[in-house]
């Protein structure tokens, strides 16, 4: 044998052995991969979803539920277990040392316990670790080796033992220069303000809010460039607001309520063009507040209550177009008058101006405010309650105690559906009405009125007396009516009695027999008096009549009715037709429900696609929908809405939005909350609408609104038909849908619950939590299409 053969045989003799080692290295990698996981399982108490039950040797664990395998040996690289509701114990201890490739670890929404495992740091290729939502404790051990991680979030744990080494994590961060998002906020975290946090270039979400953090905002907040959220409230945080914080231009959300922070609103803030959201409410702020906010056109909620803050409203704040949710600058030292600019708010739904020092009449132009749910003014107004409140029939709240304002309570109050009436401590004299919102004593307050009397005995107000000028007053006026009713009353039962000659004559005349005339639904029932009347028969005359009827559900039938009635008023013949008058059925045949399914869907598509830039509506929701006299659907208030850049994939513009900002919403009140796929710290984008969309079909089938009682505890809408599809469709649709249907339409149940399913199954893919398994709209109206037109074949 030569000596190139040996060579050549060698050289795959050693291929062989090489390639078999590779193989045996990989098959030992698997396995220690799948045990880690399986480790996993093991401390699993509890699984009300089911999630884990994939998790066993009949498939491949990169198979198994938020697994997800890459690279060339099938390594572990994603770990999605994000609001699977599971309970487990302690977190693997050598979680990072078992998954070395994992990229993406995201374990929020559920009930883990235990430390933060320290060789998580180990995994030197994770991106993303999620981990908010938990009942996580102790230090989080350093992150140094995470050199590619964007994403940290550990919101709303039990983290960190209140000692000043808690944030040492962050400076452990320091050269993560692709770090984006930065969520801490709702622990135990004690500590200065990091001003290593000034170093973290790309970020994006900066959410430090409910713990304990002090020291003053740093100067050099104003070099994060890219940042959209800055969430520092409920802290112990001092010192001024650094005028570097205008020079944020992306900025959307800024909240830094309830710390100590002293000085005045720096005008700087003006510069935010983009600025969704403002609190600075529990500070101890001073100053005025500055008119450069009127730059910020699209702000939609300002809240400055509990400072210092002097002088006037900025009269530039009345000219905000977006301000819909709240301007609250209660308890502050603000003088002044409330103008008559306050009108121009008409899309805004709480104004709290109480306990400030403003003064004058309350402006009638309030009335213009028409969506206004919660109006609190005080202390000095004067004037009476205007009626101008009339008009605002969305009141559900109105405070305006500790005012000089007088007069009577006009009635029109009663008439309002209120949850409170806080009239107290002003000069309002009178009787009290006892009908409505009058009727409960727990939602009147009226003490403090003392020329008040009247009202229900809970009140506990004087009866009111009348004077003997007023009862003799009174007795003559009675005397008057009667002298003036009697001759009338006589004068119409001679008319009756002569009427009733005349019909009794124009009998005799007529014949027997009894035409029938077709009613506006096709249908003759002329035989029983469809009245009810108890004192006539309708059919006691004759009248030869034409009778005509219109389809409504033909398209211009109303417009053609109306122009046919405008000719014949103006004119008057005896060979001409006269319009004696006219009725109008129900939609019996469900069009208008119909309407809000397909229109909806419709111009949802042809927004997100049919406009050239997509266009975000951003504040779907029924309110915003209304029907025509065609029974066509039309959306409504764009006044949230977003375009968004050419080129950009709408489903994908944020492939990341399964995590965010948690605990931003509803810093302020549980009454104003933000929209749920937005609030969450996502970029704008048209899921948003699809979510929107897909809640209001599952609010139209089951007929149950998300904030119904029963939705507490983890359970939601969407998990409480995601769970009972298929098996209980019946029992959670809404029953007279179903039986409508078996009834109008003469569709068979099983076809019907079927198509049901079917649509319920779509409204679950639009408001699913993670992004990617949302359907597109276009791919929407598809499907509800399909599902119509395999009902009707």
């Amino acid at each position: 044998m030569s000596r190139l053969t040996l060579s050549f045989y060698m050289i795959i003799f050693a291929t062989i052995i090489l390639f078999h080692c590779i193989q045996l290295a990989t098959t030992q990698n698997n396995e220690t991969e799948r045990l880690a996981l399986l480790e996993i399982k093991a401390k699993i108490t509890d699984d009300p979803l089911g999630v884990m039950r994939s998790w066993n040797d009949t498939v491949h664990f990169c198979e198994w539920h938020g697994v997800t395998c890459g690279g060339t040996y099938e390594q572990v690289t994603k770990l999605d277990l994000n609001s699977s509701e599971i309970t487990e114990g302690d977190l693997p201890a050598g979680l990072g040392n078992t998954l070395p490739r994992l990229q993406y670890l995201s374990l929020g929404s559920n009930r883990f316990t235990g430390l933060i495992p320290a060789s998580i740091s180990n995994s030197s290729s994770l991106n993303v670790l999620q981990l908010s939502q938990n009942h996580l404790r102790g230090h989080v051990p350093s992150l140094h080796k995470l050199q590619r991680l964007s994403r940290l979030v550990l919101s709303d744990n039990s983290l960190g033992y209140g000692q000043d080494q808690d944030l040492n994590f962050v400076s452990s961060l320091a050269n993560h220069t692709l770090l984006q998002w930065l969520q801490i906020g709702q622990n135990n975290f004690k500590g200065v303000f990091p001003e290593i946090i000034c170093n973290f270039s790309s970020l994006t979400i900066l959410a430090l809010h409910k713990n304990n953090i002090a020291g003053e905002i740093p100067v050099c907040i104003g070099n994060l460039a890219k940042l959209q959220q800055f969430v520092v409230n409920d802290n112990r945080l001092s010192g001024v607001i650094p005028s570097s914080i205008g020079e944020h231009q992306n900025l959307n959300f800024l909240y830094m309520n309830g710390n100590s922070l002293s000085g005045v609103i720096p005008s700087s803030i003006g510069n935010l063009s983009r600025l969704s959201i403002f609190s600075l409410s529990h500070n101890n702020l001073i100053g005025r507040i500055p008119s450069d906010l009127g730059n910020c056109k699209s702000l939609t909620a300002l809240y400055f209550a509990n400072n210092s803050l002097s002088g006037d409203i900025p009269l530039q704040l009345f000219d905000l177009p977006a301000l819909s949710t709240m301007i609250d600058f209660s308890e502050n030292h603000l003088t002044g008058s409330l103008p008559e600019e306050v009108g121009k708010l008409n899309n805004l739904q709480s104004i709290l101006l109480n306990g400030n020092m403003l003064s004058g009449q309350i402006p009638s132009s309030i009335s213009r405010c028409v969506v206004l749910e919660y109006l609190y003014l005080g202390k000095n107004f004067e004037g009476s309650i205007p009626d101008a409140l009339r008009s605002l029939k969305g009141l559900v709240e109105i405070d305006l105690s500790y005012n000089k304002l007088t007069g009577q309570i006009p009635p029109f109050l009663a008439d309002l559906q209120l949850r409170l009436l806080n009239l107290s401590n002003n000069s309002l004299e009178g009787e009290v009405p006892i009908r409505g919102d009058f009727d409960n004593a727990t939602n009147v307050l009226l003490s403090g009125n003392d020329r008040l009397c009247g009202g229900i005995v809970e009140l506990h107000l004087p009866r009111c007396s009348s004077s003997p000028d007023k009862q003799e007053s009174k007795q003559g006026h009675t005397k008057k009516l009667i002298v003036t009713i009697l001759p009338s009353f006589f004068g119409v039962i001679l008319v009756l009695a002569l009427v009733l000659v005349l019909l009794k004559k124009s009998r005799k005349r007529k014949k027997t027999s009894e035409p029938v005339f077709p009613d506006t639904s096709g249908k003759s029932d002329w035989q029983r008096n469809i009245w009810g009347c108890a004192q006539g028969n309708p059919r006691g005359g004759w009248i030869s009549v034409a009778i005509k009827t219109f389809n409504l559900e033909h398209h211009g039938s109303l417009k053609s009715f109306i122009a046919e009635c405008e000719v014949l008023r103006s004119i008057r013949h005896r060979n001409l037709l006269k319009v004696i008058t006219a009725c109008s059925s129900v939609d019996n045949q469900g069009r208008d429900f119909k309407a809000l399914v397909f229109d909806v869907a419709f111009s949802l598509d042809y927004l997100h696609h049919q406009c050239g830039a997509p266009i975000v509506h951003c504040d779907l929701k029924p309110s915003n929908i209304l029907i025509d006299d065609e029974l066509v659907a039309h959306v409504g208030d764009f006044g949230l809405a977003k375009i968004l850049l050419k080129g950009i994939n709408s489903s994908h513009a944020n492939q990341y939005s399964s995590v965010g900002v948690r605990g931003t919403i509803g810093l302020h009140s549980s009454r104003h909350d933000l929209n749920a796929e937005y609030g969450l710290g996502n970029e704008v984008s048209t899921i948003g609408d699809v979510y929107s969309f897909g809640i209001l079909l599952l609010e139209m089938f089951t007929g149950m609104r998300p904030t119904n009682d029963m939705f507490k505890g983890g359970l939601s809408l969407h998990t409480f038909v995601k769970n009972a599809i298929p098996e209980e469709i019946d029992t959670i649709v809404d029953h007279t849908l179903i039986e409508y249907t078996e009834k109008e339409e003469k569709t068979n149940k099983s076809v019907m619950l079927e198509a049901l399913t079917s649509v319920l199954v779509v409204a679950l893919s639009c408001s699913a939590e993670v992004p990617q398994e949302k359907l597109d709209m276009s791919d929407v109206v598809a499907n509800l299409l399909l599902i119509r037109n395999k009902l009707l074949d």
